[in-house]
């Protein structure tokens, strides 16, 4: 018997190694929409610095595996999708540019500020999860944010929301999530320099 599979050994090791070769599936990366409306930096005012520290997301959120909320207690990766680069930092990078455009006349930096910071944002998102089975996303933010001057006081604020209607794709949870920063933005600038 064994003479007789010896010849076709070979073949089936081919098949075998064949399989083990077999192209992956294509992977999608995932980005948050560009922001093509940002203006250029404004003048060096040194009162009008903003810092704008890394955003605070839950651990499960860093990983690269887009995910949504497939029910109460889990989350599933959306196949073959992968976020681009670590979804904090595209979150940070897009609500400084949110922050940008909201407030003329200040410099709003991530890290490396043209000058020493006069205001320094910290921003929290506990919640930040495409619900798939309802087609919205749900999230919660808190933020602070303090002036540099010596004994300033910290001002903090926080919200609440729903986007709904949200088409059954990661892009779409993606492009939820930027309208979020943008809304974030609005209610920050407005702290910062209100009406």
């Amino acid at each position: 018997m064994m003479k007789r599979l010896r010849p076709l050994l070979p073949a089936a090791l081919a098949l075998l190694l064949a399989a083990c070769a077999a192209p992956n599936p294509q992977v999608t990366l995932l980005t948050l929409p560009p922001r093509l409306d940002t203006p250029p930096p404004a003048p060096l005012d040194p009162a009008r610095v903003l810092q704008v520290g890394r955003l605070a997301i839950p651990e499960y959120l860093s990983a690269r595996s887009a995910r949504y909320r497939a029910d109460d207690s889990s989350l599933t990766p959306w196949p073959s999708t992968v976020w681009a680069e670590r979804l904090e930092i595209s979150l940070t990078r897009d609500l400084a540019a949110a922050l940008r455009a909201r407030l003329p006349g200040w410099q709003v930096c991530e890290e490396h500020c043209p000058a020493p910071p006069s205001h320094r944002l910290s921003l929290d998102l506990p919640v930040l999860e495409h619900v798939r089975s309802r087609g919205e996303l749900q999230a919660q933010a808190r933020w602070s944010w303090q002036p540099s001057a010596r004994g300033a006081t910290a001002v903090a604020g926080q919200r609440s929301g729903l986007v709904r209607g949200l088409a059954d794709t990661p892009q779409a949870g993606a492009t939820a999530m930027a309208n979020w920063m943008d809304t974030l933005a609005g209610a920050i600038a407005e702290q910062l320099q209100p009406r």
